[in-house]
């Protein structure tokens, strides 16, 4: 099944290096996929190197990762983040995918697209692994201050993606089990799920729970997500980076590394790549998607291919 995805090529940090060399090497890999690249009416686009099922629109300017987001939604509707929401709104795309600004998408993505539910706000939702299942978390960015209720509407928007005839788990993240544990912000929020007959609430969950599968989803505000998934990343960095150097200090610790060394590899790479490299924004109307804006020209790659089979998936059920 063909799917077309518009890709934002001057959003994260290192814009077009690392986006469409990301975009390349996913079509080469997925033959029926095809890809609207967004860039910028001021680059020269005939440096780039031309491949098939790969065009090219243009857009009037570029969102900065630093822009305030009101800003940009007043002035930057026909940047290469406003045009690429637009081919999806007119379904020239299937989906959106950007590495930019995180608040500039949801503000652009509210505006151009549209909410779900006017009254509601969007979330991005991120995938990660645990020992028995993957674990939906939400919000890891796009609202930093939440209400309970906005908590409780993330709750849905993550069971409604999962299916709730599947009956999804959900946990509200905190600093223990308890009732009287935590702010009022998450207290409340228990409350409302709680009351809740759709959802399936567990309590509350701590971050060691997040691994151990103890819930399919664990529901946040944006800045404890973010926090989260970000201190997640360093540690897991931190962990190879002093597991290479204790295998360097002796001949019998090398030895014993050229055998762990392609285990290690295959652990890594599991890990960075697909559903595990990008977020998705939910409670628009229409699929748009979210990579780290320090993304690497791999991860991006896998996060194209996989958001291409999920779209194939939504399209067939």
């Amino acid at each position: 099944m063909n799917v077309r995805i518009a890709v934002d090529l001057f959003g994260g940090d290192s814009g077009s290096s690392v986006c469409l060399p990301g975009c390349i090497n996913a079509l080469k890999r997925d033959k029926n996929l095809k890809i609207t690249a967004l860039v910028s009416r001021l680059i020269d686009v005939t440096r780039f190197k031309k491949i098939d099922r790969l065009e090219y629109a243009y857009a009037d300017s570029v969102v900065d990762m630093d822009e305030n987001p009101l800003k940009v939604m007043r002035s930057k509707k026909n940047s290469t983040m406003g045009h690429g929401l637009g081919l999806v709104k007119d379904s020239v795309a299937d989906a959106f995918l950007t590495a930019g600004n995180t608040g500039a998408l949801i503000a652009l993505g509210h505006c151009i697209l549209g909410a779900e539910n006017k009254k509601q706000r969007s979330a991005i939702m991120t995938t990660l692994p645990s020992k028995s299942r993957d674990v939906y978390l939400l919000d890891s960015g796009a609202n930093a201050d939440c209400s309970p209720e906005m908590l409780h509407q993330f709750a849905c928007y993550a069971a409604q993606y999962i299916g709730m005839s599947k009956n999804p788990s959900v946990g509200l993240l905190n600093i223990g089990h308890e009732a009287s544990k935590g702010n009022s912000l998450v207290r409340d929020a228990a409350k409302l799920i709680q009351s809740d007959k759709t959802l399936n609430f567990f309590g509350f969950v701590e971050p060691q729970d997040v691994f151990n599968g103890q819930v399919d989803i664990v529901v946040c505000d944006g800045f404890s997500g973010n926090v989260f998934l970000k201190t997640v990343e360093a540690t897991s960095e931190y962990v190879m980076h002093k597991q290479i150097k204790l295998f360097d200090k002796s001949f019998v610790a090398r030895f014993m590394m050229s055998y762990l060394k392609a285990a290690i590899q295959k652990l890594k790479q599991r890990y960075s790549r697909s559903k595990y490299t990008y977020g998705v924004v939910l409670g628009l109307n229409g699929q748009v998607y979210k990579a780290h804006g320090s993304v690497k020209q791999s991860v991006f790659t896998e996060s194209i291919l996989h958001i291409a089979s999920h779209i194939r998936q939504s399209k067939t059920i």
